[in-house]
């Protein structure tokens, strides 16, 4: 008996592991694939923290029972980080890997350009743009100078779940 209850408790805390760390590499996928997104970034935000927020009162005993963690702040942390990073990962990746055929091109003037200083991409040029309503900051290769440019071309299609895909952007003076 006491040698089931045991390998229960490993069960347990390995899928909570598991989880962890999926919804890690998934939120940080997701990260990558919203650069190319057109969304609003409170979107994914609030289905991230409504998610997690949404599991802890389902997860909670079995994390008391099997894992010892009776802190809530750890129950939350875990939920938002684990469950909502997979849901948000999950849902970013549905929209971009299946796009519709339609391939809409927008010309839009560039409000804001610079350089991105962190996320290990030093010296790489972005610029500002404003797309269906939404202000969008597009990355561009380091090769790239943006000063004389003022318009973008931006290549889109709708994704599935229909949040515009970014297919190619070119800088343009006119």
């Amino acid at each position: 008996m006491k040698k089931k209850k045991k390998k229960r408790h490993k069960v347990f805390y390995w899928t909570y592991f598991t989880l962890f760390f999926a919804g890690l590499l998934a939120i940080t996928g997701g990260m990558l694939l919203f650069e190319n997104t057109i969304l609003i970034w409170k979107v994914p935000v609030i289905i991230f923290l409504l998610t997690g927020f949404l599991m802890t009162p389902v997860t909670s005993f079995s994390f008391e029972k099997y894992c010892k963690i009776e802190s809530i702040f750890w129950k939350i942390f875990f939920n938002i980080v684990s469950f909502g990073g997979l849901l948000v990962g999950l849902l970013i990746a549905i929209n971009y890997y299946f796009p519709d055929n339609v391939q809409q091109s927008h010309k839009t003037e560039i409000l804001e350009t610079g350089y991105l200083k962190s996320r290990g991409r030093r010296n790489v040029p972005y610029a500002e743009v404003k797309i269906n309503g939404t202000i969008k900051r597009l990355v561009f290769p380091k090769n790239v100078e943006l000063a004389p440019y003022k318009f973008v071309v931006v290549d889109t299609k709708k994704g599935l779940l229909g949040f515009p895909i970014i297919t190619h952007k070119m800088p343009v003076t006119e």
